[in-house]
């Protein structure tokens, strides 16, 4: 899987990195599939503009957001949290150019890392 998993301070503040839509916006609940469980708090973003996902995972419990909400970049959305199947307090954070609804996963994955201080493909 490509991302980024940055150490971080328990509970800073997540931002949107781009305007769009959220799309998934769920906790770590039981009854949510095995593959799902592994991200924890987690919330989706659709960038319409861009043509591409992110993904926020981790979270503590309290997201910001809600499913069908338009937001800004630079919105909070919630919290760096350890939720999951995490061994520490982390955002892990994922870009992708698909997204797959039966799943809740991106396709066509990029390395998050090109994206960052301008370095964007």
């Amino acid at each position: 899987m490509q991302g980024v998993g940055n150490l971080n301070i328990n509970g800073a503040t997540v931002y949107a990195a781009d305007t769009g839509y959220v799309i998934h916006a769920v906790g770590h609940h039981p009854n949510v599939r095995r593959d799902a469980l592994g991200h924890g708090n987690m919330i989706i973003i659709r960038h319409p503009t861009t043509g591409y996902y992110t993904v926020y995972s981790h979270l503590q419990p309290g997201l910001y957001v809600t499913v069908g909400q338009h937001v800004l970049r630079g919105t909070p959305i919630g919290r760096v949290g350890t939720s999951g199947w995490s061994t520490g307090f982390h955002l892990h954070f994922e870009i992708g150019r698909g997204f797959n609804s039966n799943t809740n996963n991106l396709t066509a994955r990029e390395d998050p890392i090109n994206y960052f201080n301008d370095r964007s493909p």
